[in-house]
């Protein structure tokens, strides 16, 4: 008898303890977040923006590079470079560069 006395003594700061941590507002699971917004890089500037263009030979177009954050790879940076080609530009290309964050 004296056992059960103690468990429900113990109930009692057991349910507030998992009200309180319901309570904190959680982002919806199959919320997806927001897409990072990407300007055209400038290739003279750039030295990497330079090297990714030239996996795209198609022709000239604006180079867009954005950072994947919600994929983390430890030691790499996940990019997505995007080239929209100046002759038709529902025609584009993409690719997603795994790169050293230690610049070797």
């Amino acid at each position: 008898m004296r056992k059960t006395l103690q468990v429900l003594a113990l109930l009692p700061p057991a349910v507030a303890l998992a009200l309180a941590a319901s309570a904190v507002p959680q982002a919806p699971a199959n919320e997806t977040p927001a897409r990072a917004t990407s300007k055209p890089v400038d290739l003279k500037s750039d030295p990497l923006a330079a090297w990714l263009d030239g996996f795209f030979g198609w022709g000239p177009g604006d180079l867009r590079i954005e950072e994947v954050t919600q994929v983390k790879v430890p030691g790499y940076r996940l990019l997505r470079v995007v080239k929209t080609y100046t002759i038709e530009p529902k025609n584009s290309d993409q690719l997603f560069a795994a790169v050293d964050e230690g610049g070797k």
